[in-house]
């Protein structure tokens, strides 16, 4: 069957079918002459079809960065603010800064390199130089107690 009426008139309801701006009156006259009229059928498949392809397709233009600094500046809009000043990454660099001190702080507590165990081949105790009393060295093979200590704090004293 053929279309009857303008032609015109039935791409405009098509158009408008499609955009969901038809009441029921006009939805139910425009599906039953669907069924019955291929070449307004084809019309309805074509723009269907096209306006897949457009919702498909990305059309956004997206300005360069010095686009949108300038627009900004023209709209009087404020300026993007730097990286470093969201309170996000304000509070990531700090909570970073505490992992590495706790890290330093954890290891400045240990002996770099690690000691040797007692008898693993460990290097012997210092002798005392002749003319040294034996009683002036201590433990750590030291000559004279560390500082701030007096001889009565010295280790190995018992104190």
């Amino acid at each position: 069957m053929t279309c009857t009426g303008d032609g015109a008139r039935r791409e405009l309801e098509i158009t408008a079918y499609l955009d969901g701006e038809l009441d029921l009156a006009g939805v139910l006259d425009l599906e039953r002459h669907l069924e019955e009229c291929p070449r307004c059928a084809e019309l309805l498949a074509a723009q269907r079809a096209m306006q897949q392809a457009i919702a498909a397709a990305d059309l956004r233009y997206r300005p360069t960065l010095s686009q949108a600094r300038r627009l900004r500046r023209k709209l009087g809009a404020p300026p993007a603010a730097a990286w470093w000043r969201q309170p996000q990454l304000r509070s990531l660099a700090a909570l970073l800064l505490v992992a590495v001190g706790a890290v330093a702080g954890w290891s400045a507590g240990r002996r770099w390199p690690a000691p040797a165990a007692p008898g693993a081949g460990a290097a012997p105790a210092p002798t005392p130089a002749p003319g040294d009393s034996a009683a002036a060295m201590n433990p750590e093979g030291l000559t004279a107690p560390p500082i701030g200590l007096g001889p009565e704090a010295a280790p190995g004293s018992g104190l």
